[in-house]
């Protein structure tokens, strides 16, 4: 199971994910069994959805595309180093196929959009995670982020 592709090396991401916000931890194993079964590769998680070992366990064994996201509330470099590093812990893994920057909003008010980034891409670099990409962007802050980053990967 390897979305690589193979003469740019760029990650593919799957068509369609399993969205986990409204997974309560109770089901969350069943529904990670039922969603594969039927098809799904690739969940999106994130810490503040509160489920991530329930998630982690249900994902044992299973090849699936990982998306872990960086809450807004990380609003320093270490901060989203920690969240991440606790996310991957939480569901047993050592690294995530995506990582999001899930908000920009804290970040932008806090003049730490551009360090925030920089930890995503070293994260990257580390192999905490194979790719690196946002969510919840507006235009304006969507152009922000591209006229200032140094990679476009």
């Amino acid at each position: 199971f390897d979305l690589t592709n193979s003469s740019t090396g760029a990650v593919k991401l799957p068509s369609i994910a399993l969205g986990t916000q409204k997974v309560g931890k109770r089901i969350a194993g069943p529904v990670i069994n039922l969603a594969i079964r039927h098809g799904f590769h690739c969940v999106d998680t994130a810490p503040t959805y509160n489920n991530e070992e329930e998630l982690g366990k249900g994902l044992e064994n299973k090849k699936c595309f990982v998306i872990v996201k960086v809450p807004k509330r990380a609003i320093q470099p270490q901060q989203a180093r920690k969240e991440v590093q606790d996310s991957l812990q939480k569901m047993n893994r050592s690294f995530a196929d995506l990582l999001l920057l899930h908000w920009p909003c804290d970040t932008i008010g806090a003049g730490t959009l551009m360090s925030i980034w920089s930890e995503l891409l070293k994260m990257r670099d580390e192999g905490l995670t194979r790719s690196v990409g946002v969510s919840n962007f507006n235009v304006g802050a969507l152009c922000f982020l591209l006229d200032n980053c140094t990679s476009p990967n």
